[in-house]
């Protein structure tokens, strides 16, 4: 799919997370791990693909 997303030079990626990415939640750590982990290949592909124009 990323050589499409390349091509385009108009591609958005959109992933939606929650607030527990930024704040932990008790008896819920294993969720907000998970939300944390979409929140940091966000901001890590973000950074990555800008120069494909690529907007996340």
């Amino acid at each position: 799919m990323l050589p499409y997303l390349k091509q385009n030079h108009t591609s958005t990626i959109i992933n939606m997370s929650s607030a527990s990415s930024d704040y932990g939640v008790p008896e819920l750590a294993s969720y907000s791990a998970s939300k944390f982990a979409v929140k940091g290949l966000t901001e890590a592909l973000e950074l990555e693909l800008a120069q494909y124009g690529v907007r996340l």
